[in-house]
């Protein structure tokens, strides 16, 4: 069996390259003390003189051009005829000189497997008996060629056996090696992915995901496409591209489009372990002699329902492998539990950052919303507009219908508020009581004004229709304005002021809106009192 590489060539041509220098230097000691049996010492000299030459030529061939197998077999056989031309010079005593042929076994033995080994015993053999012919000398066929054949032969077999033993037991402790050294990279790689997916901020784990297939795990694209809970549609997307990859090759250009069809999300929601698929073609179709592009689907299983699935692949046509589906397996693994423990961390921190009754958000996160917001306005010289919101006689409402009805009128209005900051890209929050505040960033007094207007007649008309359901009256709500850096200079003061204006609305008679800046320090009126 041939084990042998071409990545091992040229190491073991250097070895051989090195051994024939030191054959070529026994033979030069060995012509001196041959004087006392028959011996042509013109053959003799030829041959090293021929060998030195030769060898230099495989030298330069070795350490300056590339070396290939079929060079490795060409000098095994020049070695041999030289040997053989080298032993002729001996006259009688050829068969003594047999075992010489041995340079020749040993350095097929390093080259190439059992076969050729043997097969090199063989030529040898042919050649020595072609040295016993033409030398004319008459000769034992018994002693003289078959006696050193036999030694020739068994000499191979050993050989070529041990080594290729040797050769077998090296190539299992590489192949130990690599996969000790694989598994190490993957529990590394593992590391990363998981300090890597691993945040609590939801965008973050998810951007995280797609980063770590391209830039750790080494893939050319990745999306990942989340479902929407309790159902198997397609809710968002994101996509990474490895970065070290500056230019596109023309081969990326024609590859199809990284997007799932409807059919395929669902189906790979179905899933448990990562698989290939061939990439729905579309319009572009492979080339002649192009493999179609694959694609590997890494279903993401949630302990209740599947989250969603990530897509990523290769390079055109660079085959997929084991080891890339159980490395997108434990990617797998860690993905979903960061995104699980990403979204009860939001559900936790969102519960911890709202109002009980209301679901708009509490106090403490209203106060440093604002100071934010104010902060961010301050550096970029932009306005922020606060809205105080009041419902208007809310005690005598509890007094008289009771408290949980009195609770019902706070949700309706928080309804409210919240399609109102909505449209006007702000936030609500609840104040305290019946009490409640929406921060308008970038708004100017105007435009404050305006929304504060429109909110005030939601708030008549939404809960008037909501309370009706419970057999209930609607209410109405007073609201003061102030605005950043016009009224107030921080968070406190603007609060102060947007109260201050609230409340003139509210001596007016309730149901209007009222601006912080009127000629009696209180509030400005801006709408006349509703019905």
């Amino acid at each position: 069996m041939n084990l042998i590489s071409y990545k091992d060539i040229s190491e073991i041509e250097k070895d051989i390259f090195l051994l024939r220098w030191i054959a070529i230097i026994g033979g030069i000691f060995l012509i001196p003390i041959a004087d006392d049996v028959q011996m042509n010492s013109l053959v003799a000299w030829t041959v090293v003189l021929v060998g030195i030459l030769y060898n230099a030529l495989v030298g330069y061939i070795l350490f300056r051009r590339s070396y290939s197998i079929s060079l490795s077999y060409v000098t095994s056989i020049i070695d041999a005829i030289l040997l053989s031309v080298y032993i002729s010079a001996y006259g009688s005593l050829m068969n003594e000189y047999a075992p010489i042929y041995l340079f020749s076994l040993l350095t097929a033995a390093m080259r190439f497997g059992f076969i050729e080994t043997v097969l090199m015993g063989l030529v040898d053999c042919l050649l020595y008996g072609a040295v016993l012919l033409v030398s004319g000398r008459p000769f034992s066929p018994t002693s003289q060629f078959l006696a050193p054949c036999a030694l020739v032969l068994l000499a191979a077999t050993l050989l070529g056996y041990f080594a290729h033993r040797v050769r077998r037991w090296q190539l299992d402790k590489e192949l130990k090696e690599k996969r000790l050294e694989r598994k190490v990279n993957e529990l590394s790689i593992l590391q990363e992915v998981s300090s890597a997916v691993h945040s609590l901020r939801s965008g973050d784990v998810l951007c995280n995901i797609v980063d770590v297939s391209t830039r750790v795990l080494g893939f050319n694209r990745a999306a990942l496409f989340l479902a929407k809970p309790k159902s198997q549609e397609l809710e968002e997307s994101f996509f990474s591209v490895r970065s070290s990859r500056p230019h596109r090759s023309p081969l990326e250009a024609l590859l199809p489009p990284f997007q799932l069809t409807e059919e395929m999300f669902a189906t790979a929601l179905k899933r448990t372990k990562p698989f290939t698929v061939t990439a729905p073609q579309g319009e572009s179709a492979p080339l002649e002699g192009q493999e179609p592009h694959q694609w590997i689907i890494v279903p993401l299983q949630g302990a209740e329902e599947p989250i969603g699935v990530l897509v990523v692949d290769y390079d055109h046509n660079e085959p997929i492998e084991e080891s890339d589906l159980d490395m997108l397996a434990g990617l797998a693994s860690s993905a979903v539990l960061a995104i699980e423990n990403s979204r009860l961390h939001n559900r936790v921190q969102r519960m911890a950052n709202l109002d009980g009754l209301t679901d708009l958000f509490n106090h403490r996160y209203f106060q440093e919303s604002l100071r934010q917001k104010l902060s961010t306005a301050k550096e970029l010289s932009q306005t922020v507009s606060l809205l105080m919101v009041e419902v208007d006689k809310f005690k005598k409402y509890n007094d008289t219908y009771g408290h949980q009805q009195g609770d019902l009128v706070l949700k309706s209005v928080a309804q409210a508020l919240a399609k109102g900051a909505r449209q006007w890209e702000g936030m609500a929050a609840r104040y305290g009581g019946d009490e409640f505040v929406i921060i308008l960033p970038k708004a100017d007094k105007e435009e404050a004004a305006e929304a504060a207007e429109q909110i005030c007649r939601w708030i008549e008309e939404m809960t008037a229709v909501e309370l009706s359901k419970h057999n209930l009256p609607g209410v109405t709500a007073s609201l003061g304005v102030a605005t950043f850096p016009v009224d107030a200079g921080d968070a406190s003061s603007l609060i102060d002021a947007a109260d201050q204006a609230m409340y003139s609305a509210k001596r007016k008679g309730g149901n209007r809106v009222c601006q912080f800046g009127a000629p009696d320090v209180v509030g400005a009126e801006t709408n006349a009192k509703r019905g």
